[in-house]
């Protein structure tokens, strides 16, 4: 017999259950930012955001709230708790960060819908960065800035497989040695983050249903049941001459 499953397990997923025992319990993450400005007295209208890819079992991982020309959005994250803001103004994503408490999120969000400077606000909410003051330069990255700016937002994939696929990838220590990158919707692993090295590297993607593919340095294609299993065929697909971790 099927095990009969809630509500709020068919709203969240298992995925998000274990980081986020706040936000499952108010039932969505606009219900719990909404509970949390009210209780601060903010006035804020928060409103779902549909991910570009609809993750599975109708998750609802992203809110937003607006004020003239001023939004932020709040988007949950995976491979540990963690509230991603983006601030922007006419279109541009001028401020953005993580935190894990979601009092500050809401706070941060209320600051900057009332209409403080994004120096001001970076200043009182440490966790967020002036994106156009800071704008980072690649060529300064080392493969963990790579993973941490891959795993977390602004450009974290919304793709909820593909998320997945770069969480079960993080976790592996032979791969987190490697430096990460999207492509088209394949996870792309280099020698170095400095140099466009992929001799004889693998690279996977999400395909549906729950299922990957990889693709080995010489051009085979396998497919593989859930990220774990596409971890399995990339560890499998390594070059003999990468160093230990």
């Amino acid at each position: 017999m099927p095990e009969e499953r809630t509500a709020v397990q068919d709203e969240f997923g298992s995925a998000f259950t274990p980081d986020y025992p706040d936000v499952v319990a108010a039932g969505s993450l606009l219900a719990a930012l909404q509970a949390e400005a009210d209780r601060a007295g903010y006035a804020l209208a928060f409103e779902h955001v549909l991910p570009q890819v609809l993750p599975p079992e109708g998750l609802r991982v992203a809110a937003q709230a607006a004020a003239g020309d001023r939004l932020a959005r709040v988007v949950l994250t995976l491979g540990g708790r963690g509230f991603h803001l983006g601030h922007r103004i006419e279109h541009r994503t001028v401020a953005a960060g993580r935190t894990p408490d979601l009092a500050s999120a809401a706070a941060a969000v209320h600051d900057w819908l009332q209409g403080t400077e994004v120096g001001e606000l970076t200043a009182r909410r440490p966790f967020l960065r002036d994106l156009e003051r800071s704008a980072p330069n690649p060529a300064d990255d080392t493969v963990a800035d790579r993973w941490q700016q891959l795993r977390t937002a602004p450009a974290a994939p919304r793709n909820f497989r593909l998320r997945e696929l770069v969480e079960a990838a993080y976790r592996e220590p032979r791969l987190r040695v490697l430096s990460p990158g999207l492509s088209h919707h394949w996870l792309r692993l280099r020698r170095s983050a400095d140099r466009p090295d992929y001799s004889g590297l693998p690279l996977a993607r999400p395909l549906g249903g729950g299922r990957f593919e990889v693709r080995t340095a010489d051009g085979v294609l396998q497919e593989a049941d859930g990220a774990a299993g596409a971890v399995a065929l990339l560890l499998a697909a390594l070059p003999e001459d990468l160093p230990a971790p």
